[in-house]
């Protein structure tokens, strides 16, 4: 009996540890960020934005766009930050496969590869929530910020 009891007062020792040790502010704390974002001077009407943390093995955190305005919340630090869209190409369209039937509009990423794959923006996320506003002044031949 005295080796159950002291097992049972090590595993209740460890139990207690590991509740402790989870409480308060120990992990990365998100930061609410939003902003605009505009392509040739009008608002990008649907979209997803992804900031991806410059320091290796962060995961990236993404949000959408919707009619130029995005909100949501990342960690702080520095962020590499894709822009992506997608529109109807007008007049286009493909025929569903079988068993569908129908037709759907062709679409096109019509933002430039600058501002997503090959992309230069970058932010810093703070713990300012007034600092993390950021707007996004896309135009077609890339000069935007």
């Amino acid at each position: 009996m005295p080796n159950q009891l002291c097992g049972w007062i090590k595993l209740s020792s460890a139990l207690v540890l590991m509740f402790v040790s989870g409480c308060g502010e120990s992990g990365p704390t998100d930061q609410y960020v939003t902003g605009t974002v505009t392509f040739d001077g009008q608002p990008v009407k649907d979209g997803q934005i992804v900031l991806t943390p410059t320091e290796p093995g962060v995961t990236p955190d993404s949000g959408s766009i919707k009619d130029g305005k995005f909100a949501f919340a990342t960690r702080k630090g520095e962020k590499s930050v894709q822009i992506e869209a997608l529109r109807d190409v007008p007049g286009k369209t493909i025929t569903l496969p079988p068993p569908l039937s129908g037709t759907k509009p062709v679409t096109e990423m019509y933002i430039p590869a600058v501002y997503n794959k090959k992309t230069k923006l970058k932010v810093t996320v703070t713990d300012s929530s007034s600092k993390n506003k950021f707007d996004f002044k896309l135009t077609t031949d890339g000069s935007g910020n």
